[in-house]
C-alpha cells in the first residue's frame, strides 16, 4: 500500500529549550488516521521544586488556523536528573461522536478523544523555569 507509514522528527533541535517552543507542523497522508508519539529527553531534565515541563501534540483541521490538543506530556520535580522517554498511540479511527469544547491543551498526561487533522505539531511550555532537551518523532499510518 503506497504511503501506508510516515516517519517524521518534531524538530526540537539538539540544545536545552528553556522557554515556550512550537515545532514547524507536518502534514499528514490523506486516510492517516492513526498517530504513534514519541517523546524523550537526550539528556537530563533539569527541574526545581516547582518546574514543569509540558509537551502538548495538536493538530488543525483548517489548514493551520486554529490548533486543538491531542496529547500531554507532562514531568515535573518527581523526574529531576532523568531522561524519560514516553509513547502514545493516538487512533483517530475510534473517536467517539460526543460534543467537546475545542481546546489547545489537554489535562497532564492525557489523550483527546479527536480525530487526526491534516497536520500536526508539539508546543512545549514551561511552568516556573526549568528545561528539557528534547527528541520527539510522530509516526502516522492508515488504520
Amino acid at each position: 500500500m503506497k504511503n501506508a507509514r510516515l516517519v517524521k522528527d518534531l524538530g526540537f533541535g539538539s540544545t536545552e529549550i528553556v522557554a515556550a517552543t512550537t515545532t514547524t507542523p507536518i502534514l499528514v497522508p490523506q486516510g492517516h488516521t492513526v498517530v504513534v508519539f514519541t517523546l524523550r529527553n537526550t539528556a537530563a531534565l533539569d527541574l526545581e521544586a516547582t518546574e514543569e515541563v509540558d509537551v502538548t501534540l495538536q493538530t488543525t483541521y483548517d489548514d493551520g488556523d486554529n490548533w486543538e490538543a491531542l496529547h500531554n506530556v507532562h514531568w515535573d520535580n518527581g523526574e529531576d536528573g532523568t531522561s524519560p522517554t514516553r509513547q502514545v498511540v493516538i487512533n483517530g479511527s475510534t473517536v467517539t461522536s460526543a460534543a467537546y469544547t475545542p481546546a489547545t491543551t489537554v489535562a497532564d498526561d492525557a489523550v483527546a478523544d479527536r480525530a487526526i487533522g491534516t497536520e500536526l505539531r508539539a508546543t512545549v511550555a514551561f511552568t516556573n523555569g526549568g528545561g528539557a532537551t528534547l527528541k520527539g518523532t510522530v509516526m502516522t499510518s492508515v488504520s
